[in-house]
């Protein structure tokens, strides 16, 4: 008998926490997981337009050098 009393109260507690919206923790990780790679992504572009940038500014600048008269 104390086990089916227990069984009950389980179904009863996770139905409250469903209607609570505390089953979407579980959710929690894969959202994590979704912001690590969206910044990854960010990340790889930022290096790769700084790179881009910084190779077209040191011609730039090389450049200006070169045709300086000094």
């Amino acid at each position: 008998m104390g086990v089916l009393r227990l069984r009950e109260a389980i179904r009863r507690l996770r139905r409250s926490a469903a209607a609570a919206g505390l089953a979407a923790a579980e959710d929690a990780g894969q959202d994590l997981l979704e912001y690590a790679l969206l910044v990854s992504l960010i990340v790889i572009a930022a290096i790769g337009a700084v790179e881009m940038l910084g190779s077209t500014l040191k011609t730039v600048f090389w450049d200006v050098i070169a045709s300086a008269k000094f």
